[in-house]
């Protein structure tokens, strides 16, 4: 059986398969956040701009622990409890259209705060990588208050905590 195609129906059928390879590839590497624990990040590379978020605590010694959440549009980190020195960090791909936000609520000993860790408008203009296309957005969370750099040696105060309400149990 011989088939002819003319050349509309090629450019149509050409049109469709570039369409669903755009999808596939971009469903493919924006797929997943990597999400972790730690103190050193993942070894993972992504092909477009890196965007990073790291919460360190940055508390007290032999204080509470901070219990914090993260979240997306369409991610949640899920509850996570950091004692002074650990870090919860994930990396991701900016949304191409620009509407990438995470934000997280922290609860500490009594006090609590919820704010955008990363977003387009005031954060990520804080979180650039000089020289790069990158974002890292490293927070530190102290007694006072919430602090971000992008290069973990300037840090500029954010927020602070708001006061007198329960702590979350695990």
């Amino acid at each position: 059986m011989i088939y002819c195609l003319s050349n509309t129906m090629k450019h149509f059928l050409f049109l469709q398969f570039l369409i669903l390879s755009f999808f596939f590839v971009s469903t493919t590497l924006s797929s997943g956040s990597e999400n972790r624990t730690s103190s050193s990040p993942p070894s993972k590379i992504h092909f477009t701009e890196r965007s990073e978020v790291h919460i360190r605590s940055d508390l007290p010694n032999n204080s509470h622990p901070l219990y914090l959440r993260c979240q997306s549009g369409d991610t949640d980190f899920g509850m996570h409890k950091l004692y002074v020195g650990q870090e919860f960090y994930w990396k991701f791909r900016i949304n191409p259209f620009g509407r990438t936000l995470y934000f997280c609520h922290f609860y500490w000993d009594k006090k609590q705060r919820i704010f955008n860790v990363f977003d387009k408008y005031s954060v990520r203009f804080l979180c650039v990588v000089p020289h790069s296309q990158d974002f890292v957005c490293i927070w530190k969370v102290r007694e006072e208050a919430f602090y971000v750099s992008h290069d973990n040696k300037r840090f500029k105060k954010m927020h602070t905590w708001y006061g007198d309400e329960v702590v979350p149990s695990t």
